[in-house]
């Protein structure tokens, strides 16, 4: 489901901000911009059929019909069900902070844009585990993370979106035969590099602040 609904929100993404992108474009290559928009309304709403065939499917059925056995039911698996939750939550932290401790333990320019949406995927799921455990570990104590790992997320999510905007914006221009439609993508490519080099630059900050924080979050978390 994250998988269709995440290209159908990409286009959107787009559509949004391509008509705040006129600004930058000089007067004589302005009307080249309606081609560009006109593309990913066509793949958006292609998208859309996408989800909403899905939605019709069998799949989807089995898919809600399993959440709500999940959901409208209470049973305990084995002795997994007798684990204490403040073992739990320390279980579920540690395993989340290895990650995402690991995967930023190298960062540097050379670090690719899956490595770095891999960052941003590990960040996120340990703040959601964070703000799921909270009660547990004390609100006092997660106050600071919490903070520190939404800027992140949040930053990483940016520096994403420049990555696949950059990627689709150059893909629509080496296919281009009109001249003026290819003139407009490479001034939109290189407004959102620039974008991008930005939030890279924000994002390593961050990263490299989280790491020396390591201890504090560590014992903040009450994890080993």
């Amino acid at each position: 489901l994250g998988e269709l609904t995440g290209r159908a929100r990409d286009m959107d993404v787009y559509l949004e901000e391509l008509d705040g992108y006129i600004s930058i474009l000089p007067d004589d290559l302005k009307d080249g911009l309606g081609p560009i928009c006109e593309h990913f309304r066509k793949v958006r709403d292609t998208e859309y059929k996408k989800l909403r065939r899905f939605m019709r499917s069998d799949d989807f059925t089995k898919l809600v019909d399993g959440w709500d056995r999940v959901t409208g039911t209470y049973s305990e698996t084995g002795m997994k069900g007798f684990i204490r939750t403040d073992k739990a939550a320390e279980r579920a932290l540690e395993k989340a902070f290895h990650v995402a401790d690991t995967l930023t333990s190298s960062i540097s320019g050379e670090t690719t844009d899956p490595q770095m949406h891999s960052m941003r995927i590990a960040f996120k799921k340990l703040r959601y585990t964070v703000e799921f455990f909270t009660q547990v570990i004390g609100a006092s104590k997660t106050a600071d993370v919490l903070s520190s790992l939404r800027a992140l997320q949040d930053c990483l999510g940016r520096y994403n979106d420049f990555s696949v905007q950059c990627w689709n914006m150059t893909g629509i221009m080496v296919k281009q035969t009109d001249a003026k439609v290819a003139s407009v993508c490479g001034y939109i490519l290189s407004y959102l590099s620039m974008k991008k080099d930005e939030e890279r630059h924000n994002a390593e900050a961050l990263i490299s602040d989280f790491r020396k924080k390591r201890k504090h979050v560590k014992k903040a978390l009450g994890i080993k």
